[in-house]
């Protein structure tokens, strides 16, 4: 008799109908757990939890996820459950907390730009990054990167400048963002490596594009070896594969070239390899391995490259699109550098103040990296009023929070660099403490100095030397596209140069 009933219970189980109706009990229980039982029930979203993961993955693939991302804050505040572990977070007090502490790691995410080793800017544990910072920050420090500034000035501005001149001769219209890219690509070229790729020769701007798909590709394999784990296989992806192991290869053979030499070349500026080679852990007397080198230098050319041409691009296209900002900026330039040609120093430069604000305004409203991922730590973390147990992954859209009203005021949404000096005091303050185009706290961005330095030396060059229009019939097409960075949609911005009068 027990064996008819155990025949009768596996048949039954067997049933498609019994089988399909029991799938479906059990999916209801884990919804009715996730809406009742979850610790993140409490917080506003969609419902039920797994319909609020699929819109985000979807936004995602759809490269829409920055719109959606202001359309959930919108309609649900500034804390908001995509998810059964998922929290999207906007509210500036919370912001400040996750990000002004090292208790948050940052995401899973970030797994997928650990290039070749860890490095400083991937990593998730804590001590390494503290070792890294030790060792690093002096290199990157403003007074290291002042002694740099020859190395920017000839390996990409000069050449630019060349560029531009060429084309405002003749009166072609071209790219600028091309041409923005090849500048950014040299400097970091010349800065960790101490050799420029010359991308900025005519006869070199293939080259430009070939090295930019091989950190396109890198960064691609990175993010689906995260994803799909062991399937990621060289057979499935020969092409993602070969660009990562050439750009191992470059970086290898740079270093050991370095290495083998006795040193530098005579009156030259110690470049950032040299100073990674030479830099000592003043805790523990330790040095980066050649491996550690390798990874620190290609997350440098990745995250030196598109970051400062893409701000610079946007910055230009906000000036063409205001002709009363352009024409202010241009005036402050003329006043401070009254010679057209001679070059731009930087000690000219970095304290103009409409400069500045123009270039704040323009990260402001594109953030080269546009959101950032973290967790909460152990133990949880009581955000923006709820509790959120530890971890759960964090959302932080800095292009989300760069336009709250109640930060940077009611017309938050539009480029007016103005807010940036006529601001009261207080205002000012909360406003550069909301500013994280190069994120904030421990974790921001060790090269922001020299980045800095090339914003402001590209942009008041350029519109001190040159007036900018778009010719009638040309259409650039800037809707973003968000991929690693903010892209224009069209992938260019084309337009033409005059010398402006002395």
């Amino acid at each position: 008799m027990s064996f008819g009933i155990c025949a009768s219970v596996v048949s039954a189980l067997f049933d498609w109908h019994t089988a399909g109706l029991l799938a479906g009990v059990l999916f209801l229980a884990k919804i009715i757990r996730g809406e009742l039982y979850s610790p993140l029930a409490r917080l506003p979203g969609i419902r039920p939890g797994f319909l609020g993961k699929f819109h985000l993955n979807y936004a995602i693939v759809a490269n829409r996820y920055l719109h959606d991302y202001i359309w959930l804050h919108e309609r649900y505040g500034h804390i908001v459950r995509v998810g059964n572990d998922t929290v999207l977070l906007r509210d500036p007090q919370s912001v400040r907390q996750v990000l002004g502490s090292t208790a948050f790691p940052k995401g899973s995410f970030y797994r997928s730009l650990e290039i070749h080793r860890d490095n400083i800017f991937a990593t998730r544990d804590a001590s390494f990054h503290r070792r890294q910072r030790r060792l690093m920050s002096p290199i990157f420090s403003v007074t290291s990167i002042a002694s740099m500034e020859q190395l920017v000035q000839t390996s990409g501005i000069e050449r630019m400048v060349e560029r531009v001149a060429e084309h405002a001769t003749t009166g072609a219209t071209f790219d600028i963002m091309e041409l923005l890219l090849c500048m950014a690509l040299d400097v970091i070229g010349e800065v960790s490596f101490g050799k420029s790729f010359g991308s900025l020769q005519a006869t070199q701007s293939s080259r430009a594009s070939e090295i930019l798909q091989l950190f396109d590709d890198t960064t691609k394999l990175g993010i689906i070896a995260t994803t799909v784990g062991p399937l990621c296989q060289p057979w499935l992806l020969p092409g993602f594969f070969r660009s990562e192991r050439r750009l191992v290869e470059f970086a290898r053979d740079a270093i050991k070239q370095r290495l083998g030499s006795k040193k530098d070349q005579r009156g030259r500026p110690r470049d950032v390899l040299q100073r990674l080679i030479d830099a000592e852990d003043p805790v523990t007397g330790e040095k980066l391995t050649e491996d550690q080198l390798i990874a620190e230098s290609i997350v440098q050319l990745i995250g030196g490259t598109e970051t400062t041409g893409l701000a610079l691009t946007w910055t230009l296209h906000y000036l063409l699109e205001n002709p009363l900002t352009m024409m202010r900026l241009a005036e402050e330039l003329q006043q401070a550098l009254p010679d057209r040609d001679r070059p731009v120093e930087y000690a000219q430069a970095k304290d103009l103040p409409y400069l500045n604000a123009v270039l704040y305004e323009a990260l402001r409203l594109r953030p080269p990296g546009s959101t950032t991922f973290r967790e909460t730590p152990p133990g949880g973390a009581d955000l923006c009023g709820h509790y959120i147990p530890e971890g759960c992954s964090l959302i932080i859209s800095f292009y989300c929070i760069h336009r709250l009203p109640e930060v940077f005021g009611e017309d938050a949404d539009h480029f007016r660099p103005e807010r940036w000096i006529d601001s009261s005091p207080e205002q000012l303050s909360y406003m550069r403490q909301m500013f994280f185009a190069f994120s904030a706290g421990a974790r921001a961005c060790i090269g922001r100095n020299l980045a800095w330095m090339e914003l402001r030396l590209a942009l008041a060059t350029l519109v001190r030397r040159y007036a900018f229009h778009v010719p009638d019939g040309v259409e650039n097409d800037m809707a973003i596209y968000p991929k690693f960075t903010l892209l224009p949609r069209g992938g260019q911005l084309r337009l033409a140069a005059t010398l402006r009068a002395k």
